[in-house]
């Protein structure tokens, strides 16, 4: 008798690398990242400039533009040496399947680092009655609208496409607003 194990690493292609957000331990950005440098793993950790003042003396200080995480460019061969870096929680994944970032997202992230300052990061807000879709789980790309926010990760929706009104609790992580065509 086989037992079969359904391991998010299974969503990672083998032999095609590809970028993922990896969770750290507050404060640890740096440190994961030398450590998964020396492990040979290819990573980038977004680093912003700040002019911090304690007295008279004024310090320039590098800090992550997003706190806790880091980004991986892996393969599964290298899944279990990111898990097993220190100050390393785990991957950012939705529905139990990791999601892969497209490298164009991480290159427009370079590019606005490279040239704008004082950059502020906030998530996505969800408000009552806004149209979304589902982007993770069995409703993957179900059109929904936003009925109610339930506390901080979890948001009621109404399906319309089916032609009732179902209510589920989904987490935030599993939806996007959809986006607008221009009608300009």
């Amino acid at each position: 008798m086989q037992i079969l194990f359904n391991s998010p690493s299974l969503s990672i292609p083998v032999e095609k690398k590809q970028w993922f957000a990896v969770r750290t331990q507050l404060k640890c950005e740096k440190q994961v990242s030398v450590f998964l440098s020396r492990a040979g793993i290819e990573c980038y950790l977004p680093l912003q400039r700040y002019t911090r003042q304690w007295g008279r003396r004024k310090v320039e200080v590098e800090l992550p533009l997003i706190s806790n995480y880091i980004f991986v460019n892996i393969d599964r061969s290298e899944y279990r040496k990111v898990l097993e870096t220190e100050f390393v929680y785990g991957f950012l994944s939705f529905g139990g399947h990791l999601s892969a970032i497209p490298e164009c997202e991480l290159l427009l992230l370079k590019r606005i680092l490279g040239e704008y300052k004082d950059i502020d990061v906030k998530s996505l807000e969800f408000e009552e009655g806004e149209e979304i879709e589902i982007v993770a789980g069995k409703l993957t790309g179900l059109r929904a609208k936003l009925v109610q926010q339930k506390g901080k990760n979890k948001v009621l929706v109404e399906l319309q496409n089916i032609g009732y009104g179902l209510y589920l609790t989904i987490e935030t992580a599993m939806i996007q607003k959809l986006k607008r065509a221009n009608t300009a």
